[in-house]
């Protein structure tokens, strides 16, 4: 499902005629795509504080 909620967004940025709606839809493409993706984490606790 954010699958193609990602494509959809993707879709908004290639046909949007203002630069920064494009912009804002791609990183909201990006954000749908990468959702449910697992990181380790970069930096301890102890360093982020």
């Amino acid at each position: 499902m954010q699958v193609a909620v990602a494509i959809s967004a993707w879709q908004r940025a290639v046909k949007a005629d203002d630069p920064v709606e494009a912009l804002v839809a791609l990183w909201e493409a990006i954000e749908f795509y990468v959702s449910g993706t697992k990181s380790e984490q970069l930096f301890t606790k102890s360093f982020r504080q």
